[in-house]
């Protein structure tokens, strides 16, 4: 067989062999390999998280389900946000013949409920009971569905804050599927959605660290909670 002339083996066709890479630059290509694909995952993972973020915190609900239905109670979760004043004024409206308070803590009594709440007439304090079983929202769900089962009741509308109510929602209905639950979100300060047209003192829950945080934490929860239910 002839020999080839290296000066021209590629022009006429032939192709050296590729030399085999060794251990070391396999093992460097290896690792560079691992880096990109971890951070190419870490980017799309928190570009994932922020739109579901986004997408939690822009669609938070501000406004009732329904503002006129009677239902049989009023059912009010414990926090901040002016929630027990907002639910004792819609008893006070007719909307429902009681209301019930879960997750109050042991050492607050009902004279001190009241005396929040003005000091009501005798007629409407005895219409409001209080839940002090509760220490989360589950907990909620579960304490007021023993009291709401035993009154024979069939509806309620819920109370609590906006940011909460997508996984309050989630618990009381599976504690109570046969109950007509009507969601009534309050919205708490620097918690609304937007603020159009601009009011004073109104702050979207975008615009500081404290309640972006709020917003983030609550839906790692209602995340959790989806996972538990799914699950159970």
């Amino acid at each position: 067989m002839p020999r080839i002339d290296p000066r021209t083996a590629r022009s006429r066709g032939f192709v050296e062999p590729p030399r085999a890479l060794g251990l070391f630059l396999q093992l460097v290509l290896f690792v560079w390999f691992v880096i990109r694909f971890a951070v190419a995952t870490a980017f799309t993972a928190a570009f994932a998280a922020l739109a579901l973020l986004l997408w939690f915190g822009f669609t938070l609900p501000e406004t009732p389900a329904d503002t006129t239905t009677k239902t049989d109670a009023i059912v009010v979760l414990t926090g901040g946000g002016d929630r027990i004043e907002q639910a004792y004024r819609l008893v006070e409206k007719g909307l429902a013949s009681r209301l019930y308070v879960t997750g109050v803590a042991e050492k607050v009594t009902k004279e001190q409920l009241l005396k929040r709440l003005g000091d009501p007439p005798a007629e409407l304090a005895a219409r409001i009971q209080l839940g002090s079983r509760a220490a989360d929202t589950r907990g909620n769900a579960t304490e007021t569905a023993a009291w709401f089962n035993s009154q024979s009741l069939r509806s309620m509308r819920l109370v609590t804050g906006n940011y909460h109510m997508r996984r309050s929602a989630l618990w009381f209905r599976r504690a109570m599927p046969d109950a007509l639950i009507i969601e009534h979100p309050v919205v708490p300060k620097g918690l609304s959605v937007a603020c159009q047209p601009p009011a004073s003192g109104c702050e979207p829950w975008w615009s500081r660290y404290e309640t972006s945080w709020l917003v983030a934490k609550e839906l790692v929860a209602y995340v959790g909670a989806i996972f538990y239910i799914t699950r159970n």
